[in-house]
């Protein structure tokens, strides 16, 4: 959609024909003074380039690369270290751009530029995202899917909100480009005359590799570099705080690897006791569950409890009049409530299903539903983050509500010294709680397989059956209930399991593919619901596991 919107920007030629497009490229560039070409196709001594966008205005060939990452040209500056590190992968994609279109028109002055969403503006178009509808085109060879965007709306509205900003890199590109030409010149000699394979060094850069499978019976590019060591287990790579604790310990991990260590166990942990809630330690050295005594002091809660989960969308088109690119949209909210100690927790939830701006709606429902809980309980600040959004959103929109105003301001907290209306599981998780199925990390993701692992109590089977995600694996443990979430049907083969996968549901529920399929939707609207009300239940089977730990005193390895 970003794509379709920069072409409106920038009306041009479209270069589709890949069998003709770079004589038809090179004579449009030769035959008009002035031209704008889509997909302009080069290529120069063994290297090929598409540019989104190439303008030529007489010698200048203007280079357009557009991504949808947002930028805010009122904060925005490459200069900073932390936001050229932001677009450093972007910067380097214009400079190879930049080099092979410099070789084919030496003639020609060069400058390259990236055309971005910018959250400094506000569009005046209501509904923007739904005036742009996507049609899927037929699988290619390989199973690659493709897609064309078709625009519904008036284009000279498009041009006037003027939402993206084109920022000049060329000072940023000059500095690469020599970088970048020995990587291009790194790569030609493995592909020619023949190809040839050479060996990277191997580091705590590997973490990124993205040819890494766990199956070590499928073609393995991790495993080519690694061998055998790719399988080690635990994996040196999988260390929490990794680049951190190479770094406070003089790149002991580097070391290690270089002296053929791929395992954690490896390491010598005493170099990291202590550090990041000494969840790397308890990593390295621990072969079972740990609970550290102070958790328990954390858990006396006022009751009713209600455990609560929030699902937000944010892209880079905005979806309504007034709202800037990558603005959350507040979709969905799902609350778990236990009413009195041994109560059955029951479950409410709320869904947003029109196209319209649903953030102060979600909002009093959400306010409804738990201001007279005795402790709200959240998994990390995200939460806090949306409501706080939503409150700032009251001033800009000027929705007028004072009881929800109030309200925000007495459970959202807004800096460091406020105090809230929440307890965090999360950051309990992360100090107290420790187990090897969590490799280091707190997310429920891992905190909630690892209790599963441990404990087959009665509730939470039930519970769990209730959403029909009770299953037993062949050792005698429960299975993962997010692996179970079930695929939809024909169409879409795919489930949401995280936060990521269900803001891709809703917006294909809502502009994307299958806007107009009501079938879709409908399974669409249910696997929301299921995902969302999992997650809230996640929060009340740790919870409840780490409080029969307490009241039951099973026997557990605990640090005083």
């Amino acid at each position: 959609m970003v794509g379709k919107l920069a072409q409106i920007l920038y009306p041009g030629q479209m270069i589709s024909n890949m069998s003709i497009a770079v004589a038809e490229t090179r004579k449009l560039i030769r035959e008009n003074r002035n031209v704008c070409i889509h997909e302009a196709t080069i290529e120069s001594n063994r290297k090929m380039i598409r540019i989104d966008i190439l303008n030529k205005k007489g010698k200048t060939l203007e280079l357009i690369e557009v991504k949808a990452k947002s930028w805010h040209s009122g904060i925005a500056n490459l200069s900073d270290p932390k936001t050229y590190r932001e677009f450093e992968e972007y910067l380097e994609d214009v400079a190879f751009q930049y080099i092979v279109l410099k070789e084919a028109f030496p003639e020609y002055t060069i400058r390259p530029y990236l055309l971005l969403p910018d959250k400094a503006k506000r569009t005046n178009i209501e509904g923007l995202n739904g005036q742009f509808e996507l049609l899927a085109l037929p699988e290619t060879t390989g199973g690659f899917k493709g897609f064309e965007v078709i625009f519904n709306g008036n284009e000279n509205e498009i041009r006037q909100d003027d939402l993206m900003t084109r920022v000049d890199v060329l000072p940023y590109v000059r500095k690469i480009e020599w970088t970048i030409q020995l990587a291009i010149d790194d790569c030609l000699d493995m592909l020619f005359p023949k190809i040839t394979k050479k060996q990277a060094a191997l580091s705590i850069e590997c973490n990124k590799c993205e040819y890494r499978l766990k199956d070590a019976t499928l073609q393995n590019g991790f495993a080519e570099c690694w061998g055998a060591q790719a399988f080690a287990q635990p994996h040196i790579l999988t260390l929490t705080q990794l680049g951190n604790i190479n770094r406070i310990t003089g790149n002991s991990i580097n070391k290690a690897i270089k002296k053929g260590c791929a395992s954690i166990g490896d390491l010598d942990a005493a170099t990291f006791k202590g550090k990041y809630n000494n969840r790397p330690f308890y990593q390295a050295t621990s072969k079972g569950e740990l609970i550290e005594r102070a958790l328990w002091d954390e858990l006396d809660f006022e009751y009713p409890l209600c455990f609560i989960d929030f699902e937000c969308s944010r892209m880079a088109l905005p979806y309504h009049r007034d709202m800037r690119p990558y603005e959350n949209v507040a979709f969905q909210w799902s609350c778990h409530t236990i009413h009195r100690p041994g109560a059955q927790p029951v479950h409410t939830d709320w869904l947003n299903t029109e196209d319209e701006f649903p953030n102060f709606k979600f909002a009093v429902s959400f306010m409804n539903q738990i201001k007279r809980a005795g402790t709200v309980l959240i998994w990390s600040c995200y939460e806090n983050t949306i409501l706080k959004e939503i409150y700032d959103q009251m001033e800009v929109y000027n929705y007028k509500n004072e009881e929800l105003k109030n309200w925000l301001e007495c459970f959202v907290k807004f800096d460091k010294g406020d105090a809230c209306g929440y307890v965090d599981l999360a950051a309990i998780a992360c100090r107290y709680y420790h187990h090897p199925l969590c490799e280091g990390k707190y997310s429920i993701k891992y905190v909630l397989p690892a209790v599963l692992h441990e404990s087959t109590s009665p509730s939470m089977v039930e519970w769990l059956k209730q959403l029909s995600l009770f299953q037993m694996n062949d050792h005698g443990k429960m299975v993962n209930p997010y692996e179970m979430l079930p695929l939809l049907g024909v169409g879409t083969k795919s489930a949401v399991k995280d936060g990521t996968g269900a803001m891709r549901a809703y917006q294909d529920m809502m502009y994307g593919l299958h806007k107009n399929d009501q079938h879709i939707k409908s399974q669409w609207e249910e696997a929301l619901r299921q995902y969302c009300r999992l997650d809230t239940l996640a929060m009340v089977i740790i919870w409840d596991y780490w409080r029969r730990k307490k009241v039951v005193g099973k026997v557990v390895r605990m640090i005083v």
